[in-house]
């Protein structure tokens, strides 16, 4: 496998992320035009990519993490991930927090072997009434 490239998504991006994910125009424009979207590729190719958000316009958050099937467990969230980390840090941000459905075991399990700790749930938050995990990771 060749070398994995991560950049802030740009305008180009648009069409490969309204496919592969629920964010309508209007939101990335917004989070493009603010870097608050990565997107890795190989060999030129858009694999995947990484939404993020600000709670309470500070804390980081991981909004949703894709990757195509075909590149999955091959390292690219976790060079996504790093990606993310090295950014944040140099803003000064010390923390990241991110979270997965209950029933989403193999996300689950994910963001424990990427360093993140359990930090409590939601109850029924979720259109399913599904309970919604937390993760939070120190940076530092």
């Amino acid at each position: 496998m060749n070398d994995i490239s991560v950049k802030f998504a740009g305008k180009q991006d648009e069409l490969f992320l309204l496919n592969n994910s629920q964010l309508t125009s209007e939101v990335f424009n917004r989070k493009y035009q603010h870097d608050e979207i990565l997107i890795a590729t190989l060999d030129g190719q858009a694999v995947g990519f990484l939404v993020f958000d600000y709670l309470w316009y500070h804390i980081p958050f991981i909004v949703f993490i894709w990757i195509n099937v075909k590149y999955r467990k091959k390292g690219i969230g976790k060079t996504l991930l790093s990606h993310l980390e090295k950014f944040l840090l140099n803003k000064g941000n010390v923390i990241l927090f991110s979270s997965s459905e209950e029933n989403a075991i193999n996300a689950q399990a994910w963001h424990r072997h990427m360093g993140f700790k359990d930090c409590g749930s939601i109850s029924g938050i979720n259109y399913n009434n599904t309970s919604e995990v937390f993760f939070k990771k120190d940076l530092v």
